[in-house]
């Protein structure tokens, strides 16, 4: 198997040892399926419009999106720890909508935002991230689009003064992401926690999470210092500097600050009365920000400074900085948990650090959508293709397949443990092939009816000319046509007069037994006539010899298809 693997697809029906399976060869034959996936479409043609094809780079698979999108949304709501990431979709084809990252596994691909459940790993929410997409909505419009009852939730959202967030923001997408599960289904306990790294942790957003689902949902998550804005990163930045030399465990609690929406304004305001001041007298803006409620960063020395972010705190930070002596940062953190690590110096045990709550929780929850897609990276389904759309339905069937069987494993509880992914997909393989198989089953066990002679069935027929069709078993059945040689041509024909014994096209078959029939005026039929008359005559140009010819099929020996 490690040296002989399957590759091709038609490799599945090969009959060679150790390379087709009998279960592909049993449900279709190969050029069917050839020929159904060459001509499959997920959009019906002529469906989309010229102008949206050329402004949406995904037009083609919009409709299967969109149904997908609102399955997803409306089978079931995960609750507990989410996680927000991405999930790449690998292609070649040439399409405006791939993207390049070199630090993922599939370097090309369409790159679509994930919300999922940590503990069933169950999808809720997928959306593309609109690379390419040259329509006039945005991600986020789009998306309640999709879902109608987010909209007035977003309005109210983005028309608060305190919330920075901009419509045309890409993060205003995944807020509405993060935001449907409860607004499908409110947690009982009225706490969803948000996981995600540091490209999606940013105070604001996590500020206008809580604010679009009535402080339901918290994030917690790792930090990039240059994306939490210019008022907190100096802190940031002196905190990281005292940890880069402090021994190993060791942290710092840094207050998150609110700053108002429109201080940009307000520092050019402030820029445009300084230039009246002498150079002496002039001041740096500084923005009026407070600190924040219940938000603050962890600065934590690993084996290398890491910084957390989190508004989920016990409280509010009486300062800008606590560090890990002060028994009101531990309060603020929610207590100490273990966390174990190899220092270099065990042989045996990791060494356990007493590090704040919020960090170990990071680490069991941080990898909900990586979970998934190591299942479909262990389990894929996916083929070379350089169609764009049917990739992308790959895709989805896989991503549907892992939602089923973690709802599988939510339902039949202790019962599942023996089914693992790929045990379940064969299953749902061989329910959906079952009417086939039967079809094909019964096909097989009915009996072949022998051959019956023409004249049992209907009775011989007492005309000396009849054109059947003539005989394989001899030779190649093709004989040259008898009429088509009295005009002066070579052509052969499938079909044979038993009264004759030559062979005949159809339609000459007709004008030269019943040319008394024939009254058009077209000029190739009044040249056939003539000639037939000229047969008649003893005059024809061409002169066959007139014996039994064992490729005509007589009436005798015609059977009924």
């Amino acid at each position: 198997m490690n040296f002989n693997p399957v590759t091709d697809m038609k490799e599945l029906w090969s009959q060679k040892p150790f390379m087709g399976q009998a279960d592909f060869v049993s449900t279709m034959a190969r050029n069917r399926f050839e020929a159904i996936r060459a001509r499959f479409q997920v959009h019906s043609p002529g469906s989309v419009p010229v102008e949206r094809r050329e402004q949406d780079p995904l037009w083609h698979s919009r409709q299967l999106l969109g149904q997908i999108q609102a399955k997803f949304a409306a089978i079931a709501v995960p609750i507990g720890a989410v996680s927000l990431d991405e999930h790449t979709v690998r292609t070649k084809a040439r399409s405006s909508a791939k993207t390049y990252m070199p630090s993922k596994p599939d370097k090309y691909g369409v790159r679509f935002y994930s919300v999922v459940g940590w503990k069933s790993l169950y999808t809720y929410s997928v959306w593309d991230n609109g690379s390419g997409n040259r329509t006039r909505a945005t991600a986020a419009e789009r998306y309640v689009d999709v879902f109608p009852a987010l909209r007035t939730a977003r309005f109210r959202t983005l028309e608060c003064d305190e919330i920075p967030m901009k419509r045309k923001d890409a993060s205003a997408l995944w807020v509405a992401m993060c935001g449907h599960p409860t607004k499908t289904h409110p947690d009982r306990n009225q706490h969803r926690l948000l996981v995600c790294d540091n490209f999606y942790t940013r105070h604001n957003i996590a500020k206008t999470v809580m604010e679009f689902t009535d402080g339901e949902m918290k994030m917690l998550g790792t930090v990039r210092i240059a994306l939490q804005g210019k008022w907190v990163a100096k802190e940031l930045e002196a905190a990281k500097a005292r940890m880069d030399t402090a021994e190993r465990g060791s942290w710092e609690l840094v207050a998150a600050l609110d700053v108002p929406a429109g201080w940009e304004k307000l520092q050019e305001k402030h820029k445009r009365a300084q230039r009246k001041l002498p150079e002496h007298l002039q001041t740096p803006y500084v923005a009026p920000a407070t600190i924040a409620a219940n938000a603050g960063c962890i600065v934590f020395r690993d084996k290398m400074t890491v910084v957390f972010y989190t508004n989920d705190l016990a409280g509010s930070l009486p300062q800008r900085v606590l560090s890990d002596c002060s028994p009101e940062a531990v309060r603020l953190c929610r207590g100490l948990a273990p966390l174990r690590r190899w220092t270099g110096e065990q042989i045996m045990h990791r060494k356990t650090f007493e590090v704040p709550a919020m960090i170990v929780a990071y680490n069991l929850f941080k990898n909900g959508v990586d979970r998934v897609n190591q299942l479909r990276s262990t389990n894929p389904i996916r083929r070379k293709e350089k169609r764009l759309a049917m990739s992308i339905l790959t895709w989805a069937l896989d991503l549907a397949l892992i939602n089923s069987f973690a709802l599988f494993r939510e339902v039949a509880g202790e019962e599942a443990a023996r089914v693992s992914l790929r045990e379940f997909k064969r299953r749902v393989a061989v329910q959906l092939t079952t009417v086939q198989h039967t079809r094909i089953e019964k096909e097989r066990k009915k009996p072949d009816l022998p051959g019956q002679a023409i004249q049992d069935l209907v009775g011989a027929d007492d005309s000396l000319h009849a054109i059947t069709p003539n005989s394989r078993q001899h030779s190649s059945g093709k004989l040259t046509c008898y009429l088509c040689s009295l005009r002066g041509f070579s052509r052969k024909a499938l079909y044979g007069c038993t009264g004759c014994h030559r062979g005949f096209h159809v339609v000459c078959f007709t004008a030269f037994h019943y040319r008394d029939a024939l009254t058009s005026e077209s000029l190739s039929v009044r040249a056939a006539l003539d000639a037939v008359c000229a047969e008649a005559s003893g005059t024809a140009e061409v002169h066959t010899r007139l014996k039994k010819n064992k490729t005509i099929t007589y009436l005798d020996q015609l059977e009924l298809p």
